[in-house]
């Protein structure tokens, strides 16, 4: 329970919630998206700020390599959560599978933490 109250929390930070409002939120309040440089830097952020996020777990080594390691099991369950549930925002379903599919390419996870993921949400490599 308390981990679905904590999870994003960051958002409401300066640093986080100026540059998502300006991004999803057009001045009369509709709804909207517009990427700005702020953006970037909010996202960045959010991104290094919290654990459910494969991003964080992604080292940038000084010779130019990637090198993902391994999510705890947490963090992977919490990780799918949230793209299910930006799924059920975007698209009205509680699915990550197709969303999964389409840009697994670009998703950088350890090899352990990407067999999880796709026996979780029943998606094979």
């Amino acid at each position: 329970m308390w981990l679905a109250i904590v999870h994003d929390l960051s958002k409401f930070r300066p640093s986080e919630w100026r540059p998502y409002a300006w991004t999803f939120y057009a001045d009369d309040g509709s709804k909207r998206y517009k990427e700005t440089p702020n953006f970037a830097w909010a996202w960045n952020d959010h991104q290094k700020w919290n654990k459910h996020h494969y991003q964080y777990w992604v080292i940038l080594w000084d010779r130019g390599e990637y090198e993902p390691l391994a999510m705890p099991q947490k963090y992977i369950l919490e990780m799918v959560a949230d793209w299910m549930g930006a799924g059920r925002a975007i698209t009205g379903k509680w699915e990550a599978g197709e969303w999964y599919s389409k840009n697994k390419e670009n998703i950088k996870l350890h090899p352990t933490t990407r067999v999880f993921v796709e026996n979780l949400i029943g998606v094979k490599g």
